[in-house]
């Protein structure tokens, strides 16, 4: 969920969390450039819920800005329409 997304997008940029993993990475503070967002079937499986895609994904993405405290970038790619 979106509280989750957050908490983990926060964990991994604290200095020191990217070494825990790659021990190189010591000493470095990654930096978030942007984010890609794959948007699957779901909303359009829901007539509901394709109408109210659009203004919902504008405001992920505005939250997200807002809440990392950057204008990042965003990619959406869709999948799993065939």
């Amino acid at each position: 969920d979106y509280l989750e997304l957050l908490r983990q997008a926060r964990a991994v940029l604290e200095p020191g969390a990217a070494a825990r993993i790659f021990p190189d990475f010591a000493g470095l503070r990654p930096r978030l450039d942007g984010f890609v967002w794959f948007q699957g079937w779901t909303d359009g499986y829901d007539v509901n819920f394709a109408a109210a895609y659009r203004t919902n994904l504008v405001n992920l993405i505005r939250d997200l800005r807002g809440a990392l405290g950057a204008p990042l970038p965003a990619v959406v790619a869709v999948s799993g329409f065939w």
